[in-house]
């Protein structure tokens, strides 16, 4: 309006009729904005099936805005003088906040690496090439942290049995870290801590075997892994078996296994169902019988 500006935050209101000194003074004019009692008119009382519905006083009409939607309201108005010096007050109070972020990002990034396992210089040291679940409570007590993305780690090791089975890594292979100190994972970084653990996967050549209900019987394989959870009935395994053509075995019991990983046997049992887990074929076994060769 004319050499007079107005509030950011005012900006788009429909301004009515000449400027004039307000109560206080200073340089105002009615400006016509929504209304911010009523959804274009309608006083509302509650959303139902996602339409609003019409408070039963007065049919719904607002009060505020006669049900036309529209308010007037005395906005206040600046010089260009007046204006600048509200911008650069503005600029500068923005500035100043994130100053005030950024001298605590370094302190919010090393309290979250020191929180997450890492030592003083960004690292930590993932476990790597073991069986954690059996030993997951002797982690425990040593210090280890766990968590789903990095598993079983640690800033330091020493004095540690499994000090052998580390990988050493600094926390920026796997996070990415914002101006205000936020720690986020990079995109391909879970698959890089799932390579580091188990090792780079090949293709799967394995295939199904057999028919779902028949048995196979003393079929040469070798051990792959036993990997310990706890499910909704208690502890369980999961024993994996490779045969001679690739193909993949895989067999849910709690019961012992008395050969060790690695090591190659005779293979019996019923076949329960043929699955596939990341691309990889298996034969899921149940009442298996083991023979050593």
């Amino acid at each position: 309006m004319g050499d007079y500006y107005v509030a950011d935050s005012f900006k788009g209101y429909e301004l009515i009729g000449d400027p004039y000194r307000n109560k206080a003074g200073k340089m105002a004019s009615k400006a016509r904005c929504k209304c911010d009692r009523c959804v274009k008119g309608v006083y509302v009382s509650r959303i139902e099936n996602g339409a609003p519905v019409p408070h039963p006083a007065y049919s719904g009409v607002c009060l505020a805005c006669g049900g036309s939607g529209y308010i007037t309201k005395e906005i206040r108005l600046y010089t260009k003088a007046e204006y600048d010096t509200m911008q650069r007050a503005k600029e500068k109070a923005t500035e100043k906040r994130e100053q005030a972020m950024l001298a605590g990002a370094d302190k919010k990034r090393n309290d979250w690496l020191e929180a997450n396992g890492f030592d003083s210089e960004g690292y930590t040291y993932i476990l790597v090439g073991i069986n954690s679940y059996a030993v997951k409570d002797q982690l425990k007590a040593e210090g280890w942290k766990y968590n789903s993305f990095l598993r079983w780690h640690t800033s330091e090791t020493e004095g540690s049995e499994y000090a052998d089975n580390v990988e050493k890594v600094h926390w920026s292979e796997f996070y990415s870290t914002t101006a205000w100190g936020d720690m986020h994972p990079l995109p391909d970084a879970q698959k890089k801590v799932d390579i580091l653990i188990n090792g780079e996967k090949e293709p799967s050549h394995s295939e199904w075997v057999g028919e779902v209900g028949g048995r196979i019987k003393e079929v040469p394989v070798k051990l792959l892994g036993v990997y310990g959870f706890t499910g909704r009935y208690g502890y369980s395994q999961v024993v994996k078996f490779e045969d001679e053509s690739g193909n993949v075995f895989t067999w849910f019991t709690a019961v012992n296994i008395p050969i060790k990983v690695g090591a190659t046997c005779k293979l019996s049992g019923t076949i329960k169902k043929h699955d596939e887990y990341k691309g990889e074929k298996t034969t899921v076994l149940t009442r298996c019988r083991m023979m050593e060769e």
